[in-house]
């Protein structure tokens, strides 16, 4: 990981990162598609980058798109 890059990305960054909408990606928090963890201080959902690119790299977006008009 490239230094300086942010280890966690909160909902919103995340969403934006996959180009998924915020509602999706706590769908698939929901879902267990993707596990979020929790800020200990305020319960923010908290997502690691390697595990983003590891769902980009399994074509998740394509896969959800794919699937969500048929």
């Amino acid at each position: 990981m490239a230094q300086g890059k942010p280890h966690y990305f909160k909902v919103k960054e995340a969403a934006a990162f996959l180009g998924i909408s915020l509602a999706t990606l706590r769908a698939w928090d929901k879902q267990k598609k993707l596990k979020a963890r929790r800020d200990k201080k305020n319960g923010y959902r908290l997502y690691k980058v390697s595990q983003l690119e590891e769902a980009l790299k399994m074509g998740m977006k394509r896969k959800y798109l794919r699937t969500k008009f048929v």
